[in-house]
């Protein structure tokens, strides 16, 4: 077969459940999923959320025991690759889910709202000014005594400057 895969991580609050899986691109999805999309996946028997983490040629899973991705909500990238290496880096340091932390970096709405948003780019634009990570604010944090109380979100902004 001639497509693509992506790994995706599913939206699990189980720390033993979290790994990515691979996941075939369908032929009428091809183009329009990248890394940092949101799509629903099979998983076991039923349909889950699940957050592209990259975009591949090539699986060393067999094809036979790889499934499809069922559907993309919306054509946006929610998640650039600053905010994917950071989720990562927080879930390492904070022994945390995938899904778990992926949400904090989700507009603050219901899910099955979060969906409807990301079908429409503005609506969803509106939302994200407000995740923006803007490294002037950071500094100015750093130099408050604030970041000297707080040891772990001074973690944090190391590593946001460090991108």
């Amino acid at each position: 077969m001639d497509h693509g895969y992506a790994e995706v991580y599913p939206d699990s609050r189980v720390l033993d459940f979290n790994r990515r899986f691979d996941y075939i691109i369908p032929p009428n999805l091809a183009g329009r999923i990248k890394t940092g999309s949101i799509v629903a996946i099979p998983l076991k028997n039923r349909i889950e959320t699940g957050y592209v983490c990259r975009i591949k040629k090539y699986s060393y899973v067999k094809d036979a025991s790889l499934k499809f991705i069922a559907y993309i909500f919306g054509d946006i990238e929610v998640f650039d690759i600053s905010r994917l290496k950071l989720i990562h880096w927080m879930c390492a340091n904070y022994i945390q889910p995938f899904g778990k932390i992926a949400e904090l970096f989700l507009p603050p709405v219901e899910k099955t709202k979060l969906m409807n948003i990301l079908k429409n780019p503005e609506k969803y634009l509106a939302y994200c000014s407000i995740l923006s990570i803007d490294k002037l604010l950071l500094e100015d944090f750093e130099k408050k005594s604030v970041s000297k109380k707080f040891f772990k979100q001074k973690l944090i902004i190391d590593f946001i400057k460090s991108c």
